[in-house]
């Protein structure tokens, strides 16, 4: 009979888990936040009353989302990024890219529009780490030439 044997111990991989989602929901508070308080600043027409308790919303939001996320994501796409630049590229891309939504998409849809914007922004950080700490080797003329020639 086979036996299978396990790289990690089930408790390790929910401990880990655990730690990634509560780190996810930490740096995910911390886009939501300081996102929403750049484009608040950056956009003239907006007035600044009870911008706090928006940022509190944008917060909120973004540790709901940053606790699923980033379990997922560094599980499944990033497995050898360090995690210090994985939060730190993730929450740079998730501020740029919800920056970047209130200025295109708050016409649209105030709460929406943003935060699709900033998930965007997360997904393509993190597609880009992906190619950046990719260990799979990559097939290109030099490889193909020596396939042909052995």
């Amino acid at each position: 009979m086979n036996k299978i044997s396990l790289r990690y111990g089930p408790l390790r991989v929910v401990l880990v888990t655990l730690g990634l989602a509560l780190t996810g929901a930490v740096f995910g508070a911390i886009a939501g936040a300081l996102g929403l308080a750049v484009a608040l600043l950056l956009d003239p027409s907006s007035g600044l009353s009870g911008s706090l308790a928006y940022c509190e919303f944008a917060a909120c939001v973004g540790a709901l989302l940053g606790a699923v996320s980033a379990p997922t994501v560094t599980w499944v796409m990033l497995p050898s990024v360090p995690l210090g630049r994985l939060f730190s590229c993730l929450t740079a891309g998730t501020i740029a890219g919800g920056v970047f939504g209130w200025f295109a998409f708050s016409s649209l849809h105030v709460i929406w529009g943003p935060t699709l914007s900033a998930f965007a922004g997360f997904m393509a950080t993190a597609v880009a780490l992906g190619f950046r700490y990719d260990d799979a080797r990559r097939l290109s003329a030099r490889t193909f030439g020596r396939l042909n020639a052995e």
